[in-house]
């Protein structure tokens, strides 16, 4: 929850790395917890090619939804300016395409519970019996939309897309018309307390903090991963600083409290 950080701001350290910042790609609001997000759909090309197309708040696509870098596709994400977007599809892709809904990492949604966030008028769910209307309930411009899913049905037809998009399997033309709002997650802080070589925690001058040390997430993401996530540099850092300040760093004396018990301090 940032405690950590900002107890440790209190007392003059520095926070560095928010520079750094990139999205997960990308999450749902939960249709029965609002407010909280999860990764939801399968967006990963590896594991289910994608049938939807991927519209900004502008009302276009902004990257080839087939991307194989997940990495890329992050960064595409990174360039609109609220990190959302929605993904479109109608009929005939819900009736033909793998479950889109499938994201087991994280978490998974079920068929009635998709299909009653559409029917309550989730924010996040929308569904449309023409594109106009699902442009007019998604807030974005009307003709841009319809010209977008125009662009996109003739990519399928003669097989090339603009955007570079390989899998083309279905035009977005039966009724109903589905939207699906996403978003940006992350689950890490890529920004953290700046530290010296000996993980004490510095203030601005670069001077240690007395006494105050620190390790694992709360350094931030970016110190070690820079503008990306890479697997297993989350927990493998912290395990490993945190062995150097036991084995190192910190220098431990043993005495006895007021009780008689041993006792150990830094």
């Amino acid at each position: 929850m940032g405690t950590g950080i900002e107890l440790a701001r209190r007392l003059g350290a520095v926070v560095r790395g928010s520079k750094h910042f990139v999205p997960g790609f990308a999450a749902v609001e939960h249709p029965e917890e609002p407010g909280r997000y999860y990764l939801f759909t399968d967006t990963t090309p590896q594991s289910r090619l994608p049938w939807e197309i991927y519209v900004a708040t502008d009302g276009r696509r902004f990257m080839a939804e087939d991307l194989p870098s997940v990495d890329d596709r992050e960064h595409a994400l990174m360039q609109r300016p609220d990190l959302t977007f929605w993904a479109i599809y109608d009929q005939r892709i819900a009736d033909e395409a793998l479950w889109f809904f499938a994201n087991g990492i994280v978490a998974r949604l079920s068929k009635d519970q998709v299909a009653a966030a559409f029917a309550k008028r989730h924010p996040s769910f929308v569904q449309a019996a023409t594109i106009d209307e699902l442009a007019e309930r998604t807030a974005l411009p009307v003709p841009v939309l319809r010209q977008t899913i125009t662009t996109y049905n003739q990519a399928v037809a003669t097989g090339r897309d603009a955007l570079g998009r390989q899998h083309l399997p279905r035009a977005i033309e039966r009724a109903p018309f589905y939207a699906v709002k996403h978003g940006g997650l992350s689950a890490v802080s890529f920004a953290g307390l700046a530290v010296d070589e000996s993980l004490r925690v510095i203030r601005e001058d670069g001077k240690p903090i007395p006494s105050i040390y620190a390790a694992g997430e709360i350094l931030g993401f970016a110190l070690l991963n820079g503008g990306s996530y890479c697997s297993g540099m989350g927990i493998t850092p912290a395990l490993t600083f945190g062995r150097l300040l036991g084995q190192r760093i910190l220098h431990w004396r043993t005495g006895q409290d007021a009780a008689g018990r041993q006792s150990a301090t830094a």
